[in-house]
């Protein structure tokens, strides 16, 4: 039997090819600008409607994006140095590292034991005097924004800063996420369901002075030319990058669609007992960058999967708290839910380079187990 891969890059861009060398060779032949040019400014406004927020900035990745987003804030006098902000310890080592990069504090909070989602109860416990914001990250796909959340926080003056790198295209109550904080950092990252070919990130935001500031801090802290007001750095989204992401993202609904029918399948028809399936919250519709399940022998499953020609990956096998630069400073009894789960949650393969037999597939394996 021929292996289901978790990802299929050649496959998922194939399709984009021929058009991305037209466009690509018509850019060139223009003798547009390479940076900061016409085809970055184009990609930006067509993911600012997408989103139905009022301005997007192109950075190097996504790391720059959140730590430019933080600089931003610092800058305008919204948060100074060593300001606590929180984030949630099961996520992707950027996050934690962004806060950081930018002077800020990061303080870690556990998960709710019933869910990889954030919770508010979970929050409130590390809540101190110093916590100024709060970096959501909308994890695996999952929306993980609720009307107690933004309660809570509004009356508790704490900032909300989005990390979407794994869920563009997600939302709550009809409003997209990325577009509730004050800002919001995106992520395109070749395996995205928004995927460059190459590094690529982005910066939303509704307030232009928040946009205007990270654009200054990420062309060295310039915003007239040669002119450096503030300090900065160099992360601008190539337009190389941009011309092939303004394609792709004309199919982005398409992507996310056809990954929410896969989850679904495998939602209502997993029926192992061995495994807890990882859930979204009421009202969202979520983007299933990730296709995520809980079981207590992972090791065990994954070797089943792959002698069934089935290739499974884990996200993250080590927390945040337990990497070596950080887990001497850390009080691993208020995180015991996420290093137990890290243990525990498996990523089966979603998305379009993937048919419905496919899937029906790793079902019926799973099921079998």
């Amino acid at each position: 039997m021929k292996k289901i891969k978790f990802l299929d890059l050649k496959k998922i861009n194939k399709k984009y090819v021929l058009k991305y060398i037209f466009y690509l060779l018509k850019y060139l032949i223009s003798g547009g600008f390479y940076i900061n040019g016409s085809a970055k400014t184009k990609f930006e406004k067509q993911l600012a409607n997408y989103l139905n927020i009022n301005h997007v900035l192109g950075t190097g990745n996504g790391l720059d994006a959140l730590t430019i987003g933080f600089k931003s804030l610092i800058e305008l006098g919204y948060l100074k140095e060593n300001d606590e902000i929180l984030v949630q310890n099961n996520t992707f080592i950027a996050s934690y590292n962004s806060i950081k990069l930018a002077g800020l504090k990061p303080v870690l909070f556990d998960l709710n034991i019933k869910s990889v989602i954030p919770s508010v109860d979970e929050i409130k416990k590390v809540v101190s005097p110093k916590t100024k914001g709060l970096l959501l990250v909308h994890l695996y796909g999952f929306n993980s924004i609720n009307d107690q959340l933004i309660k809570y926080l509004k009356s508790n003056k704490i900032l909300l800063i989005e990390d979407c790198a794994q869920s563009i295209g997600s939302c709550y109550k009809g409003k997209k996420c990325g577009t509730f904080g004050v800002f919001s950092a995106f992520s395109f990252y070749p395996g995205k369901n928004l995927g460059a070919i190459g590094d690529g990130g982005a910066i939303g935001s509704n307030s232009i002075k928040i946009i205007e500031t990270c654009r200054a801090i990420s062309n060295y802290g310039s915003f007239k030319k040669y002119k450096h007001d503030i300090f900065g750095v160099n992360s601008r989204l190539d337009d190389i990058q941009a011309i092939f992401l303004s394609i792709k993202l004309r199919d982005l609904e398409k992507e996310n669609s056809a990954r929410r029918k896969q989850a679904e399948y495998y939602n209502l028809n997993i029926k192992n007992k061995k495994i807890t399936i990882a859930e979204g919250l009421a009202e969202s519709i979520d983007s299933y960058h990730l296709f995520v399940i809980k079981t207590n022998d992972r090791t065990k499953l994954m070797k089943f999967l792959n002698s069934n020609n089935i290739e499974s990956l884990i996200h993250y096998p080590i927390t945040i708290s337990d990497q070596l630069f950080i887990k001497n400073e850390v009080d691993h009894k208020k995180l015991v839910n996420s290093e137990t789960a890290s243990k525990k949650l498996l990523s089966l393969p979603i998305g379009s380079h993937l048919n419905m037999k496919e899937i029906k597939l790793i079902t019926d394996v799973i099921n079998s187990y």
